[in-house]
């Protein structure tokens, strides 16, 4: 911000002040001519509104202050960064003398650094290729019902069975799920960061290489002889260059990782969902054998045997299963359903 902004901030917070001041003195004088009519309410309420008045006065003059001690901040803030920039001058001197030392060890590190990427890049491509074989190795999982499985949908129910139609097979509801996953969205977000990011460091380096030539181009025999032997600008622009593409082959490895971790998750998304059908089986199945039970039990009951509480505790069990049954029903039926 610069100072003619903080000036204007002053000068329109003067302005407020002097208005805020103006309006209190208005206001009691609007309160000594209420007095002289003898209403003693209407006084009151006036000077509830003065009080009112007085608190926008001084928070005008809070403003005013600041206004005046961020003129001030500013004005230090200069001071400081001339002294800054004379410090930084002499420290960048400085560093000119010392990038020929540093050069051969910066160089080192480089390396290793390579040797060590080539290694982590290795290994999660073998990680990589392990996921992708276990994933050929995945068994077909069938449908607990017979038919083609598409959507959830209870045609009917009634005391006896229910009628259950499943409209959606597991690859679709997987890929239903996967369309609305949002880890898996924001893994995808991620990548299409990481490989615009890979897409620039590799224009940067061939704008570097392209540009490499010119570090020659300098009427100091100095910098000639510190490019012959070391610690010049050729040596700087090259160490560049191997760090850009240094950190270029560091964005492919994240892109590999999100694609493993992308893999992992649709795994793991078929897992759940088979979970769920397996559930749903299991429920149908046991909702039927209960169902075959309170029908024995009331042949018996009809010739004057069991108590109506172990009929109600019939009862209530099968509304329990029933609507555990309904409601993973309509949550596996969600998952294509929310994409219609």
């Amino acid at each position: 911000m610069s100072y003619e902004t903080h000036k204007a901030d002053i000068a329109q917070a003067t302005t407020k002040l002097e208005l805020a001041k103006l309006a209190v003195a208005d206001q009691k004088s609007l309160i000594e001519e209420i007095a002289q009519l003898n209403e003693p309410l209407l006084v009151t309420h006036e000077k509830a509104k003065l009080e009112t008045l007085k608190i926008d006065q001084q928070t005008a003059e809070l403003e005013l202050n600041k206004a005046i001690a961020a003129l001030k901040d500013a004005q230090a803030q200069r001071q400081h960064q001339e002294y800054l920039s004379s410090l930084a001058i002499a420290e960048r001197i400085e560093r000119a003398n010392a990038n020929a030392l540093a050069y051969q060890q910066q160089l080192q590190e480089f390396e290793n650094q390579q040797r060590s990427r080539a290694y982590q890049l290795s290994d999660l491509n073998t990680k990589l290729a392990d996921v992708e074989s276990r994933l050929a190795q995945v068994s077909t999982v069938r449908s607990p019902y017979a038919g083609t499985v598409r959507r959830i949908r209870w045609l009917e129910q009634s005391e006896a069975q229910s009628t259950p139609k499943l409209p959606y097979d597991l690859a679709t509801l997987t890929q239903c799920q996967i369309e609305n996953d949002p880890d898996l969205q924001l893994i995808a977000q991620a990548k299409n960061v990481e490989v615009s990011r890979l897409e620039n460091l590799e224009a940067s380096v061939d704008y570097q290489r392209d540009r490499r030539w010119t570090t020659w181009l300098t009427p100091n025999p100095i910098g000639i002889l510190q490019n012959l032997f070391g610690g010049g600008d050729r040596q700087r622009a090259e160490l560049q260059i191997r760090t850009t593409e240094a950190q270029a082959d560091a964005s492919r490895l994240n892109l590999i990782e999100a694609d493993i971790r992308t893999e992992m998750r649709k795994k793991a998304i078929a897992a759940e969902i088979q979970a769920d059908l397996d559930q749903l089986a299991d429920l149908e199945a046991e909702l039927m054998a209960e169902q075959k039970r309170l029908q024995l039990f009331e042949i018996y009951f009809q010739r004057g045997q069991g108590s109506p509480a172990e009929y109600l505790n019939f009862q209530n069990r099968l509304a329990q299963l029933t609507a555990e049954k309904e409601k993973l029903a309509a949550t596996i039926n969600d998952i294509c359903e929310d994409n219609q």
